[in-house]
Parts: C-alpha cells; structure tokens; sequence
C-alpha cells in the first residue's frame, strides 16, 4: 500500500509553490498526495489534475474588529472538524504545513490521531502558525536559520533545507538560456496573485522602448482582470507578447528572457537565481 501526505499551505506563493514542488516529488516517487489550502492555492493546484485537494476556510484571530473575530475563530474552529473528518477519510501518514492561516486547523487536528507533523518555514521569521505549530511538530524545516527570535528549545528538531523549488528548474543549466541578440525578451513577474501596478506601468515603458526602435518581446503575468486589456494593448502597438496569470512551466520563460521585471517573494527570487535571470 502507497504511504500518504497531506501537504497544507496558505495561497500565496511563499506557501503554495514550496508545497507544490514537494508534492511533484513524492507523486513521482509513488507517494499518494493530497493538499488542503484555501480558494486561493486552489488556483493554482487545479493545473495539475493529479493532484486532489480540499478547500478550507481560516483567516487572521487577531482582527481588531470583534464581529470578524469572533467570525475567523468560528471558522477555525469549523475547518479543525473539517480536518478530522478529512484525516479520518484519507488516513495520512504524514501531515506536512507550508505555512499560512489555513494549514493550522489540519495541522492541528493531527493531534486527534498522532499523526507525525513537519512543518516548512520559508521566511526569515516563523509565521504566527507555524509559531505556534512548532511546539508539537516532529520536525521543523527552514529555508534559511533563522536568527532573530527563534525558541532555543526547538533547535534540536530544526533543520535548514534551502528553498524547495521545481527540480525541473534544479536540473536545468544556464547553458540553455536564450543568447539571441536580435531580440530582447523581458519577462514580468508580479507574484502569485499578480501585480496590477506592473499592468498599468509596464506596458508604457515598453511602448516607449519599442518606439526607440529596439525589437522587443514582453511575458507578462497579470491579474485576472487585466489579460485582455495587456493583450490588446501589445498587439495594438505590435508587440510580440504572452500575457498569463499562472504558468506552471515558468522554467521556458526564465531561460528565454533577457531580464526579469518582478515583485515575487523568496520562491521566485530563489528560482530566477538559480536559473541565472537577471532581475
């Protein structure tokens, strides 16, 4: 019988792509895997349609308003029964958190089962969730040690594991980068939920250099609202152009593009280092 984890993260980049990328390893190594996020990570993971999810609902208790915290306490506390109900269906030998509000209710629940729990920290700083996850968690993983305030009694279970990124993007070499002088690709990255500044901005700076007469191409990643728009814009001013909110073979763009334009957090940042993109 196939071991199985569940991966839990927040929808932001810093959580999801981490989980994400450690989810494509495990898949390939046999593993059964399942994520549990929120609407937003949900984005992301419905383009790989071997993975399952579950969708939760969580959100900050420390809200000033005192209806909404009430509110976020009650969901917390619906999405912990969730959790149980969802571990007692799964039954998962492993619960592995990302970070984020909502992997606290399944990483919590796993104490209903004893069930082992490692958590991934990908910041400088451990996040209120894993803060608070890291007193029963087996492990605790880091992208970079962590300096500044961290609890001297969980030193012994914690280990410094780099930044988890596409092992496609590990195993590819700058040799494969694009070296085609006659044409400037720019790629614009604004994180996993876009950047709608570089939407309105962007496509200025880049009419402008086109108008100097310099042959250009433009990979942008936008916003839900703004695809057609930037779409339009491009082709009006004949602009070769690709303008996408997510895609998942951001490897072809790296080692194609000349110069990143971006805003991303540290998964990216790790990415376009590794891949030698300039930024």
């Amino acid at each position: 019988m196939n071991k199985k984890i569940i991966f839990s993260g927040g929808g932001t980049g810093g959580h999801i792509f981490p989980a994400i990328n450690l989810m494509k390893h495990f898949f390939d190594k046999g593993y059964k895997v399942i994520l549990v996020t929120d609407n937003r990570g949900n984005n992301f993971i419905k383009h790989y349609s071997e993975f399952k999810s579950y969708i939760l609902r969580a959100d900050t208790p420390t809200n000033k308003n005192l209806f909404k915290k009430f509110f976020n306490y009650f969901l917390i506390f619906y999405s912990i029964v969730r959790s149980i109900l969802i571990l007692k269906k799964e039954r998962p030998n492993l619960i592995l958190g990302f970070g984020g509000y909502v992997s606290f209710p399944i990483s919590f629940a796993s104490r209903f089962f004893n069930l082992p729990l490692v958590i991934y920290e990908n910041n400088m700083l451990l996040g209120r969730t894993n803060k608070y996850l890291s007193s029963f968690s087996k492990k605790i993983l880091l992208a970079k040690k962590i300096t500044q305030n961290f609890p001297e009694k969980y030193k012994n279970k914690t280990y410094e594991v780099g930044t988890i990124l596409n092992k496609n993007i590990i195993n590819n070499s700058s040799f494969k980068r694009n070296n085609d002088k006659r044409k400037f690709s720019i790629l614009v990255l604004g994180g996993s939920q876009g950047a709608e500044i570089f939407g309105k901005v962007i496509p200025i700076v880049v009419k402008m250099i086109k108008d100097e007469g310099c042959e250009i191409e433009i990979n942008q990643q936008c916003t839900t609202g703004q695809k057609n728009s930037l779409t339009d814009f491009y082709k009006k001013n004949n602009i070769k152009n690709y303008v996408f909110e997510f895609d998942k073979n951001i490897l072809e763009l790296f080692l194609s593009s000349n110069i990143a334009i971006t805003r991303c957090g540290a998964s990216t940042t790790a990415e376009l280092v590794h891949t030698f993109t300039p930024f």
